[in-house]
């Protein structure tokens, strides 16, 4: 299951972490996206490290589906996405 168009929305509050919103078009599901301090039972989490960091960072990944189906794939596929856009790296 490959997503369409992705696109990313950011709920930013100056007083909390950063949260993103994904929404794709097909498969029609938003996959929240939120900074972590570590890995959790609650969605799919993925680590990454920015340049010259020594401890990783997590970020959750939260589907909401509009129907039923398996959205693993989905989800590794919204990540791969998150990480050629260098969005990480801002």
């Amino acid at each position: 299951m490959k997503p369409e168009r992705f696109l990313l929305a950011s709920t930013n509050g100056e007083d909390e972490r950063p949260t993103y919103i994904l929404h794709t078009q097909f498969p029609k599901a938003l996959i929240q996206i939120i900074h972590t301090s570590s890995d959790d039972d609650d969605g799919k989490v993925y680590s990454y490290m920015l340049q010259n960091e020594v401890q990783p960072r997590y970020l959750k990944f939260v589907v909401e589906p509009y129907e039923q189906g398996d959205y693993t794939q989905l989800l590794d596929e919204a990540w791969h996405w998150l990480n050629k856009t260098e969005a990480l790296a801002a």
